[in-house]
C-alpha cells in the first residue's frame, strides 16, 4: 500500500487496498452464467461460513438474512458495505477458483437475499405489474410498493 502524506492519502490508501481485496483479477477467472459446480461450491462454502459463526438453523430454514442485514442503501449508488460484512464475503470467497469476492457478493444477492429473488413470475403477478406501470408510469418506487 503506497502512503501518500496526510492523513486522508492514508485513508484513501488503505480504501484502495481494501477495493483492490474486494475485486481482484484472479487467473482463471470466470463472468456470466454461473455452472452448476460453482454454485454447489458456493453452497457449501455458504454453510460452512454459517456453521462457523452460529447460524446454521437459519441456512438450514433458508433464510440467508444473516448475510444481507447490513447492507445500506447509499444515494442510489447501490450497497454499501461495512467492513464486517465485506469480511464475510471475503472469507466465503477465498480460494474460490473462479470468481471473487463482489462477484460472490452479486450473485448471493440476487439468488440468496429474500427480498431480491423470489422466482419466476406468475401470470397474475405479470398483469399486475402491467397494471401498476399503467396507473404509475415509471415510477418504480410506487410500483413496488404497491405490487
Amino acid at each position: 500500500v503506497t502512503v501518500h502524506e496526510g492523513a486522508g492519502g492514508l485513508v484513501a490508501a488503505e480504501r484502495k487496498a481494501k477495493d483492490e481485496a474486494w475485486n481482484p483479477k484472479i487467473e482463471g477467472q470466470k463472468f456470466g452464467e454461473w455452472s452448476k459446480d460453482e454454485k454447489d461450491e458456493l453452497d457449501r462454502r455458504i454453510k460452512e461460513w454459517a456453521m462457523a459463526h452460529g447460524k446454521i438453523d437459519d441456512y438450514n430454514n433458508k433464510k440467508f438474512d444473516f448475510l444481507m442485514q447490513r447492507r445500506q442503501k447509499q444515494g442510489g449508488r447501490g450497497a454499501k458495505l461495512p467492513d464486517s460484512e465485506r469480511k464475510a464475503f471475503l472469507e466465503i470467497a477465498t480460494d474460490f477458483p473462479t470468481r471473487n469476492p463482489k462477484q460472490i457478493y452479486g450473485y448471493v444477492s440476487r439468488h440468496y437475499d429474500s427480498d431480491n429473488y423470489k422466482g419466476k413470475w406468475t401470470e397474475e403477478e405479470k398483469k399486475k405489474l402491467t397494471d401498476l406501470v399503467a396507473e404509475y408510469g415509471e415510477r418504480w418506487k410506487e410500483v413496488g410498493k404497491n405490487l
